[in-house]
């Protein structure tokens, strides 16, 4: 029987295991407008260390979640972290205990280690932007270069919810559901410094503050001992400062964590700052399937199941299913 051709616009975490589970069903193509893989799940690299300046762990609830990890963690690509916590309202440290006793797992020896290991025998175009979709009897896709790339029965999108709506016809059924989801953006601020910080924690999350999150990125398991730090803005303080310039940003978060953690600036040897301008789902409560089986197009990731990692898997799992009903 000849093989179903499919287009995967997007290889990050959910664009990877939408072709890890349709490989089997049918001809991938993936492809990615960044020259590496994994979206979220990113590591950026320096001379002397590396910075996980995206998901910074994930949780495992569901049972076929915590399946699908159990052989890369004997593998030890993933393995769990146990990080000493705090948590803080404004100034105020008000708990040096997580709010749940469950695991958090990291990717080893960086994030996109596992996003890696989920490319390696996929045909992905990298440094490819799609801008422009059409169908007639089979789908289209066309780049920014003007480059054609045709004969494909489905469309995936795994893509934030704002871009996927770009190449949504607004009569399409799930367009309005889409155009719902919003997606908040967050500074990523990666430091490195000449000497160990003095710090009671290894990880913190910030309530009611500009500062969201703050982890020691060399506590992981597998990390350069290099001293450096994550600092994650909230979504409030991001939204206010998306047009400003990212080193004044940067510049701004540096002052403001030394609240948390007191440095004198002439210590940080390496600093950067990323913008993730789709980086969270306002919305957390809904779990939307965005699939047309009678033009064989689909969207899928995170924000339409509740955010996070495994909020990814699930979304890409439910997804694949309803088009294999289709392709069987």
């Amino acid at each position: 029987m000849k093989k179903n051709h499919i287009a995967i616009i997007g290889a990050g975490l959910t664009g990877l295991l939408l072709a890890q589970k349709l490989k089997n069903f049918a001809n991938i193509t993936l492809f990615e407008k960044s020259r590496g893989v994994g979206g979220r799940l990113a590591t950026r690299r320096n001379t002397s260390t590396t910075f996980d300046h995206g998901a910074q762990y994930f949780t495992a609830r569901n049972t076929q979640f915590k399946a699908w990890l159990a052989p890369l963690i004997n593998q030890n690509l993933v393995t769990q972290w146990h990080p000493k916590y705090a948590l803080f309202d404004g100034f105020n440290l008000i708990s040096t205990q997580w709010p749940s006793i469950e695991p958090r797992y990291i990717a080893t020896p960086s994030m996109n280690t596992l996003a890696k290991y989920l490319a390696s025998e996929y045909h992905i175009l990298n440094n490819v932007h799609i801008d422009k979709i059409y169908r007639d009897t089979q789908w289209t896709l066309k780049d920014t270069h003007q480059n054609i790339y045709s004969n494909f029965d489905w469309i995936i999108l795994a893509i934030p919810s704002h871009q996927a709506l770009h190449f949504i016809d607004k009569n399409s059924f799930f367009y309005e559901d889409l155009a719902k989801i919003k997606m908040t953006p967050c500074f990523s601020a990666m430091l490195e410094f000449n000497h160990p910080l003095d710090s009671a924690f290894d990880c913190a999350h910030i309530k009611n503050h500009d500062i969201a999150w703050l982890a020691l990125n060399h506590t992981k398991p597998g990390r350069s001992s290099a001293p450096t730090l994550i600092v994650q803005s909230s979504a409030k303080y991001s939204e206010q400062c998306i047009d400003m310039k990212k080193e004044d940003v940067l510049e701004d978060l540096i002052h403001k964590v030394t609240s948390f953690l007191p440095f004198n600036s002439d210590s940080i040897i390496h600093k950067d700052i990323h913008l993730w301008r789709y980086a969270n789902n306002q919305d957390f409560s809904t779990s939307k399937l965005l699939v047309d089986c009678d033009t064989n197009l689909a969207i899928a990731g995170d924000f339409c199941s509740g955010g996070r990692v495994e909020g990814a898997f699930d979304s890409a799992m439910k997804t694949a299913d309803i088009i294999l009903n289709k392709l069987k």
